[in-house]
């Protein structure tokens, strides 16, 4: 039995309700949402990106391993690999090692250019994460924006 047909559409699910579940399906929180919150809403946001992360990331681990009992270790790590790779590209959410304030000054930053503002939050704490974090220099930042920018969000 081929595992990856059943365990990339979960993974894709499970990413996807995490996500659609902020205001609705296929209602993203954007900049012109950041920009009416106060200062306690914008981190209690960001607190619950890396809390949602983190529990999608361990029911995703959980269901590779359960799918994967009896097959090879290999098999197991290219899945979790997998997993990662989708998480950190630019369209997963990843605010770990980040500081939560850091963050907040970051995406109010970002927002400040009206371009922006239809780009959801979580992509753009992600975005900022990702710099902090040294993922990314100041000179891709403008790079990654285009891209976002360009993206066809449900919204």
């Amino acid at each position: 039995m081929n595992m990856k047909k059943f365990i990339v559409p979960i993974m894709i699910i499970f990413m996807g309700i995490g996500l659609c579940g902020q205001e609705g399906i296929g209602k993203y929180e954007d900049g012109n949402n950041w920009l009416k919150y106060n200062e306690g809403m914008k981190l209690g946001f960001i607190m619950g990106l890396g809390d949602g992360t983190s529990a999608t990331t361990n029911i995703i681990l959980g269901l590779i391993n359960i799918l994967t009992k009896g097959g090879t270790k290999e098999r197991e790590r290219e899945l979790v690999e997998l997993y990662f790779k989708l998480q950190n590209s630019i369209y997963g959410v990843n605010v770990y090692k980040a500081q939560r304030g850091q963050i907040i000054s970051g995406v109010d930053e970002l927002y400040k250019d009206y371009a922006n503002l239809h780009i959801p939050i979580f992509a753009m704490a992600t975005l900022v994460a990702k710099r902090i974090r040294g993922e990314i220099n100041k000179e891709n930042v403008e790079e990654y924006l285009k891209e976002l920018r360009a993206a066809k969000f449900l919204y």
